[in-house]
This record gives structure tokens, C-alpha cells and sequence, in this order.
């Protein structure tokens, strides 16, 4: 995990030398003007859950321009300050784009943000309000990632759908729409869309521009190779009333039903994932899992267990080869410094060790690291035990095989307990990249994943 230490130490750097401020969220905003007479206002709260005040700027960028290009005056961003404790409600009507939130300070977690989408008729027909998505690094699409749109639909009574991309990428970004009918059955051609820097473009009644005049329950599989997010919304042409839908959710979740893989103690927290989890190849070769944490919370130790097959060490054999990562923050834009509660690596014959690091509690550039000489045989499986101790001030842990011990090791806990951020997320990452450094593991096997915080 070298390369991702220095980019991350490189990261740490560039931050200190910018401004406090810390956390950027994008709110999309429709057009103020909308259909039959309804007026559309995107109306934004920010609630500061901190002790200390919170100042916030935002931005507002169009539709279909360059967002890189919009600060050179400064004058367009506006400042405001939300107390603590205190709700400060935006509204906005400037036609379609998006709207930068930045939040300033040391804690950007505490500023509580939540958007909506108010419709009202100027007739006086009823107002309807439709949730707003809130676009920030834990929901956002990595260049590469797969997001899909489920609920498109297009009726003779005049419900119709539109797609909306957003590059969140600092340069221009290339994306791929796939529109497939309940039956799996693609609708028309993959579409090739180019979109231009940190901006959003709106496919108006989406269907009938792939040819279809009536249909319901397609679905549209959306990627992109720039940061991105995708939303529906769904208009009802008559009243102008609109549902903006998110992308969908995943079966892939920590949760537990009553009986299954329950805590060892009252208060903990557990994520696990059951069976060969990931296996690695060139085009797969990392796992990462954000796990779901209270924000801001104090645990007293983390627990990780974990079975690795051991496919065969690469041609470089002293290269390093991770079992795990275990880092505070969501993936995936990790900071190093102060946030990896355990990288544990190991080398193949020649060296024959497994190594531990950490640096909680250690400032911008050190880190702890300890080895032992453990013997990791290729074709076997093992059994990876590993705690953080802040309670107990220890990390320790431990390889067996088939109940038999083979290697383990301990040290002093850098810090005295196991606390959450703002993120409410812990990453866990398996598996390398090819690097200078870091070497893949390609074969090998990585089975019955645990993570335990103990209260």
C-alpha cells in the first residue's frame, strides 16, 4: 500500500496549505418554471449539530457549463454563517444547475444538510414537495462504478421521465446509458454521452427519445469514467407535479436479522459478508466495503476476522501483498494521516513476514509498524484475527490454520479507543493494485469477513 501512502501524505499536504474548509456537497436544482402554471423552488436546510458556528459557502452553477470555470472573481459564491444549534433554510430559484455547498471549520459532519423540491400551482391547486438528493462522496459514483435508475415510465396519460447526469469530475467525463424493460430486453442502442467539467445535463422524456411511447418498469444502468451521480424525475405533465428518484439501492448491507450473526455483546456493532467475498483478477483486483458507523462515536475496540486463501505470491515476491486495510473514513477518498487503525501486509519466501501498520494519534507523516516472521504457505487458508484495543492499549493478531496457530504479534494501541468521524463510515479494503510497491493478489481468496466495534 505504498503508492496509496505517499498519494494520501501528497493529499494531506495540499490540504493544509488550502483553506479550513473541509466538506463540498451539490444540490440540483430544477428549472423555477415548470409545467401548467407550477412553480418550482428548491428549498435547502442547514442545521449545525456543533458547538461552534459553521460558515457555509455556495455556489451555483447551470446547467451545462463548466463548473471548474465559475470562481475566478469570486463574487458569485455567497457566505453564510449558521450558529450552532440554529436552522438556516435556502431557497432557491435561479433556473436549472447545481448548487456547491461548501462548509467551512474543522468538523464538517455537524452541518446537518436535507434539500426538497416544493411544486405549487399558481392556480392554488395543492403543493407537492418531492426529497431532493444531497450529493456527497459517500453516494456518488467512482469513475468506473455502475449506478442504476429503476422506475422509468412513459404514459398516454402524460407521465413522462427525465434523466438527469451530473459530472462531479474536474475534467470532462464520457458515460454509457443502458435502458433494458423489465424482461431484460434493451431498449435501442447503448447512448455515448459526453458531458463537460463538474456539471449537470437534463434528457428531457428520456423514453420517447430512445423510441418508446409507452412503457413502464425500465430500468437504465449509467456509467461514467469521471466522479458522477444520476437521478430520474418523474413529471406528471397535467398537474406538474415531479418525484426526483435516486439510484437504487443494493442488497449488499451490513444489517442482521434476529438470529443471524448477532453481536458478542449488548451495544456492538457488526459487519460481516459470508462465503468467497472477493477474488481478485486484473480486472477486479480490490474489495472495499464502506461500513455504516454512528457519526462521532467512541467504540473501545474493533475486531476484524477473516479467512485468505493464498493463490500464489506474484514473480515479485518481496513486493507487498494486503490482507486487509482498515481505515476511518469513507472510500474513496481515504485521508492516511491519523485515520488507519491496521494495514496489515505480508511477503512471500525469502521474507516470509507479515507486517502491521498504523498511525491513529500519530500526526501527519508517522506511523507505527511492526512485523513477525509468518510462514504463508501458497494453497492453504488461514485464519486472520486482528484487533484494535484502545481500551486495553494493545493490537494484536493472529494467523492460524485449521486451529493451529502459525504466527502472531502485539503492540501498544497508538490511541485509547476506536472513534467514528463525520463520515459515518470505516473502510475495509482488500487486495492490491499493481504498483511499484503493492503487488496483486490475483488467485487468491478472501472468505468470512467479521467486523465487530465493541461499545
Amino acid at each position: 500500500m505504498k503508492r496509496a501512502v505517499y498519494v494520501c501524505l501528497a493529499l494531506a499536504v495540499a490540504l493544509a496549505a488550502s483553506p479550513a474548509f473541509a466538506g463540498t456537497v451539490y444540490v440540483p436544482i430544477l428549472a423555477d418554471n415548470g409545467l401548467d402554471g407550477t412553480d418550482y423552488v428548491t428549498r435547502i436546510w442547514l442545521t449545525n449539530e456543533g458547538n461552534g458556528p459553521q460558515t457555509v459557502e455556495t455556489l451555483f452553477l447551470p446547467n451545462l457549463t463548466d463548473g471548474t470555470k465559475d470562481r475566478e472573481s469570486g463574487k458569485k459564491v455567497e457566505k453564510t454563517t449558521v450558529r450552532a444549534g440554529d436552522t438556516v433554510v435556502i431557497e432557491v430559484k435561479k433556473g436549472a444547475g447545481l448548487l456547491e455547498i461548501t462548509t467551512g471549520g474543522d468538523d464538517p459532519g455537524a452541518l446537518a444538510i436535507s434539500a426538497e423540491l416544493r411544486n405549487s400551482k399558481q392556480s392554488g391547486a395543492k403543493e407537492t414537495h418531492s426529497v431532493v438528493p444531497v450529493m456527497r462522496s459517500a453516494n456518488v459514483g467512482a469513475a468506473g462504478d455502475t449506478l442504476t435508475l429503476q422506475g422509468l415510465r412513459r404514459t398516454e396519460g402524460g407521465v413522462y421521465t427525465n434523466l438527469v447526469l451530473v459530472n462531479l469530475g474536474h475534467d470532462g467525463a464520457q458515460c454509457s446509458v443502458k435502458a433494458l424493460k423489465a424482461s431484460g430486453q434493451q431498449l435501442a442502442s447503448t447512448a455515448l454521452l459526453s458531458l463537460v467539467p463538474l456539471s449537470q445535463v437534463q434528457y428531457s422524456d428520456a423514453l420517447r427519445l430512445l423510441g418508446e411511447l409507452q412503457v413502464k418498469d425500465v430500468h437504465a444502468q449509467v456509467q461514467c469514467d469521471q466522479p458522477f451521480f444520476a437521478y430520474l424525475g418523474l413529471y406528471e405533465n397535467k398537474g406538474g407535479e415531479v418525484l426526483l428518484i435516486e439510484p437504487s439501492a443494493t442488497g449488499d448491507s451490513g444489517l442482521a436479522r434476529p438470529g443471524d450473526d448477532a453481536p458478542s455483546v449488548p451495544g456492538a456493532l457488526v459487519f460481516s459478508k459470508s462465503g468467497t467475498f472477493h477474488n481478485p483478477t486484473p480486472g477486479n483486483p480490490t474489495a472495499v466495503f464502506n461500513i455504516p458507523v454512528p457519526k462521532n462515536h467512541t467504540y473501545s475496540k474493533v475486531v476484524v476476522d477473516v479467512e485468505i486463501y493464498n493463490g500464489g505470491w506474484s514473480s515479485k515476491r518481496d513486493g507487498f501483498h494486503n490482507l486487509l486495510w482498515l481505515h476511518r473514513g469513507a472510500c474513496c477518498w481515504p485521508k492516511w494521516p491519523d485515520n488507519v487503525f491496521g494495514l496489515i501486509e505480508a511477503r512471500g519466501p525469502g521474507l516470509n513476514r507479515v507486517a502491521v501498520k498504523t498511525n491513529v494519534n500519530l500526526g501527519a507523516h508517522d506511523q507505527l509498524n511492526f512485523f513477525r516472521v509468518v510462514p504463508l504457505l501458497e494453497g492453504n487458508t488461514y485464519q486472520l484475527h486482528y484487533e484494535y484495543d484502545g481500551g486495553g492499549r494493545a493490537i494484536r493478531f493472529v494467523i492460524s490454520q485449521g486451529g493451529q496457530v502459525v504466527g502472531q504479534g502485539s503492540n501498544s494501541a497508538t490511541a485509547n479507543s476506536v472513534q467514528t468521524d463525520g463520515s459515518g463510515f470505516f473502510m475495509i479494503y482488500f487486495g492490491h493494485e499493481p504498483s511499484e510497491f503493492d503487488e496483486p493478489t490475483y488467485g487468491w481468496k478472501y472468505q468470512n469477513l467479521r467486523v465487530e466495534f465493541f461499545p
